[in-house]
């Protein structure tokens, strides 16, 4: 149910980020959901829901995280190198490996779930807060 809410502070990341003209999407694994649950629960957001785009689903792409491929669609949609692009997420493997295996850089979200690093996937950034992520995005401007 955690990963099903709006973080604390989420939506005031999300319109700072906005307004620094900054892009904010979402990719993610969706089984065992069918991909249509996942973007009723988007949708559901509402105002939030709207600022994610683009949305790619591993049920509607045909690949899952952290397989580079998926994060090669993204990229595309956004028409961004990996390098531009901050990818937050709170698995080692399947988001900061798989995110930084294209070149993104990664950020840690370990605000309501924390993999524990064995050293060998290790983020960029880690963010304890959503405030934190706006640290990140902001310490590269």
């Amino acid at each position: 149910a955690a990963a099903r809410t709006v973080a604390p502070g989420l939506d005031l990341l999300l319109q700072r980020l906005d307004g620094l003209g900054v892009n904010v999407g979402i990719i993610a694994n969706t089984w065992p959901d069918p991909a249509r649950l996942l973007r009723r629960e988007i949708a559901a957001l509402g105002e939030v829901g709207s600022l994610f785009r683009p949305i790619v689903l591993s049920g509607e792409v045909g690949v899952r995280k952290p397989d580079p491929a998926i994060f090669a669609i993204a990229l595309d949609a956004l028409e961004l190198d990996p390098f531009d692009v901050y990818f937050v997420g709170d698995r080692l493997v399947d988001d900061v490996g798989g995110a930084g295996s294209v070149g993104m850089v990664t950020v840690q979200a370990t605000w309501f779930h924390t993999d524990r690093s064995d050293g060998t996937i290790e983020p960029d950034f880690v963010a304890a807060t959503t405030a934190d992520v706006l640290d990140a995005v902001l310490s590269d401007r």
